[in-house]
């Protein structure tokens, strides 16, 4: 990498990266619309298996092979010293995965097997999806101003979803199609695998500026992980951050079961569970543009405080929809539950992005994986909650959302006002 690069070559780099981080985004999230948890995959899996547990154990697969890949690729990641020369290199070839799904649906492989063939892809898929996210991270904190890290992400899902649109007409059409199950979900899981070809294609244009060297490596992976516990004892931070994620991810456990929901406990149709797909892409249109436009106007803490809302009101609407069950209502709050469940993808922008602000530049990377590595046991809670509905019912599920979300809500808030404290007082180092 050129080391003598001048300001303007700088921040023609980030401009340049900019746009195209929206643009691949765009392509990206759109990709992820043919293998939504809340949507397709829910219904897909309830088709082949009607197993609520399973349906809910993609998200959970989709979590942990994500984390567990940003975690094993840390260790690595300070052998990265040009991350755009990264994605030049592995970006096609690690975005691939899901065509790997398509030949035993073609060969005609049904029930559960087909669904253990598809989670095992879906897995893989993420794993290799951390090394790129954990790049694609750093890349963004090492090119792009704090102002803009928000707005990017938000667009992303705003032009996917406007192009999502007619993803969803696909979808909707695949979907109500008399094909035969294999075929018709061969086909989206095509139209996903070679969207996120194109994803590939374009990561391969970004490119980096000359960074720091991260901290030397560590000699085995028991000392690269006993390596975090003085980071997280070092950061007050981060901690805070990170007690916020944890209420937000219990908040957000069911989020994939509404659609689920509607079709087992209120009765929706075919055609109207098809029709979903529609109302999801729209709450991502929404969602980007409102989430993003807040974390830039509002910033990091007041979003992370927002973030819960949603997930408190799907949990709500639930409640009311299973203690005063109107068949002719249900359709439209159900929908309505859909829809805040897709414009909710981006709300998580506030921890992430406060995440960049709060800890050194250096650091960065290794303060990522320790992210993801505290996460790791929570992504069980979808498949817990999934358990919960199959078990108890979804009154009980719900009821424990609001509590996380109300919870999330309040720490939060004081959060908020200890930061504002510390910055009034003139406190130095860490705020609160």
């Amino acid at each position: 990498m050129t080391q003598n690069l001048t300001q303007k070559d700088r921040e023609k780099i980030s401009r340049r990266n900019y746009i195209l981080m929206i643009s691949e985004g765009a392509i990206y999230w759109m990709a992820t619309a043919f293998v939504e948890p809340t949507t397709v995959v829910a219904v897909f899996i309830n088709d082949f298996t009607g197993s609520v547990q399973l349906a809910a154990l993609s998200t959970t697969v989709m979590q942990a092979g994500m984390i567990i890949g940003t975690v094993f690729f840390g260790m690595y990641i300070h052998k990265v010293s040009d991350y755009g020369k990264f994605f030049r290199k592995w970006a096609v070839p690690l975005r691939m995965m899901y065509w790997l799904a398509l030949p035993p649906l073609l060969l005609g492989v049904g029930g559960e097997i087909m669904v253990l063939i598809f989670l095992i892809t879906q897995s893989i898929f993420y794993f290799f999806n951390g090394f790129i996210s954990l790049t694609w991270q750093a890349l963004n904190a090492n090119t792009i101003e704090s102002r803009d890290r928000g707005p990017i992400q938000g667009y992303q899902q705003f032009f996917s979803a406007i192009v999502g649109m007619l993803s969803a007409a696909l979808i909707k059409v695949l979907m109500d199609s008399p094909l035969v199950p294999n075929l018709r979900y061969g086909l989206i899981f095509g139209i996903c695998a070679l969207l996120f070809t194109v994803n590939g294609f374009m990561l391969k244009f970004l490119r980096d500026v000359p960074h720091e060297d991260t901290p030397s490596p560590h000699r085995s992976f028991g000392s690269y992980l006993g390596s975090f516990i003085p980071m997280w004892k070092d950061s007050k931070p981060f901690r805070h951050i990170m007690y916020g994620r944890i209420l937000y991810t219990g908040a957000a456990m069911a989020t994939s079961l509404s659609l689920l929901f509607g079709v087992r406990e209120m009765g929706l149709t075919t055609m109207q569970s098809s029709t979903m797909i529609y109302v999801q892409v729209a709450g991502q249109l929404a969602g980007g543009l409102i989430w993003g436009n807040l974390n830039r106007h509002i910033g990091n803490s007041r979003t992370m405080l927002l973030s819960n809302i949603p997930h408190i009101v799907i949990a709500a609407a639930g409640i009311v929809l299973l203690a005063f069950p109107v068949r002719l209502a249900s359709f439209w709050v159900v929908a309505v539950m859909v829809f805040l469940g897709g414009a909710q993808g981006v709300a998580v922008m506030g921890f992430m992005n406060s995440l960049f602000d709060k800890v050194p530049r250096t650091l960065l990377p290794r303060y990522m994986v320790l992210q993801q590595l505290i996460l790791l046991p929570f992504t069980a809670m979808p498949y817990l909650a999934g358990l919960l509905a199959q078990v108890a019912g979804f009154m009980p599920l719900y009821a424990l959302v609001v509590l996380f979300g109300v919870g999330g809500t309040v720490y939060c808030t004081f959060y908020m006002r200890g930061e504002r404290g510390m910055q009034g007082g003139g406190a130095k180092g860490d705020a609160a």
